[in-house]
């Protein structure tokens, strides 16, 4: 344990990768669907048509005002469930093994639930970390319309993407308590 310490306080601070990794790792394709690809589709195409509309700007103004409080909520509750998980010794969760390897180990639903649970916290953290840039530029004055329309196809992204994961979550916390299967 303690070599493995030693390595984190060595690198370069790019830790928060592991996070990834494990996640798409632990993914099946149709969670790679519903989690990843549905909401780069959709947050092109609403990106697309405002900015056909012209209305991209607003369109951010609006999430820019809305987003930051919003996101602040979940990233409460987000650390909330990461808590209770970390403290809490459940052996139904623990016990109860999954199908998926990451790293060439089977994980349990416990594992897979943290896992995906930080994932979602990390992309709660850079959807505000986005608005805040978007803020930023906007109050500079000097974003055009494709800028817009990029700024809006990542924050509907994340969007989409916190809350497919989110419910994906909450399911696989259900499937944990009634089924050997997820």
């Amino acid at each position: 344990m303690k070599n493995r310490h030693k390595q984190n306080k060595k690198g370069l601070g790019f830790e928060w990768i592991i996070v990834y990794l494990h996640y798409y790792f632990s993914l099946k394709i149709r969670l790679a669907l519903s989690e990843i690809i549905i909401p780069i589709i959709m947050s092109l195409i609403c990106s697309f048509i405002y900015g056909i509309s012209g209305k991209a700007e607003k369109g951010l103004d609006v999430l820019s005002g809305l987003l930051p409080s919003i996101i602040a909520i979940l990233i409460g509750f987000s650390v909330m469930i990461l808590t209770i998980l970390t403290t809490n010794d459940n052996n139904k969760l623990n016990n109860n093994m999954t199908e998926i390897k990451v790293q060439d180990k089977v994980i349990s639903y416990h594992q897979l639930i943290l896992i995906r649970s930080t994932h979602v916290l990390f992309n709660e953290i850079i959807l505000l970390l986005v608005v805040f840039v978007y803020l930023y530029f906007h109050g500079l004055d000097c974003l055009n319309t494709i800028w817009n329309c990029i700024f809006l196809a990542i924050d509907a992204y994340f969007i989409i993407n916190i809350l497919v994961s989110i419910f994906n979550s909450v399911v696989t916390i259900y499937c944990a308590y009634f089924d050997k299967k997820e």
